[in-house]
């Protein structure tokens, strides 16, 4: 199997196993709290969080699950 094939099974695993997604989470970005729903996770393997306006954001440091 390719690196890349690999790599995209990784995530779809990943992804798929997440208790993450969905859920409301805190974390800290630019050295601001926020606050978010996880709505996916990209290629990179970070967290994607849609704020309560609509606007998003990807993380890759630690989030709280609320």
């Amino acid at each position: 199997e390719a690196p890349d094939a690999s790599r995209a099974a990784l995530f779809d695993e990943y992804r798929r196993r997440s208790v993450t997604v969905g859920r409301l989470v805190g974390a800290r970005i630019n050295g601001k709290r926020c606050l978010g729903r996880a709505t996916a996770i990209d290629n990179a393997g970070r967290l994607v969080l849609t704020m309560r306006k609509g606007q998003t954001a990807t993380v890759s440091s630690e989030t709280q699950l609320l």
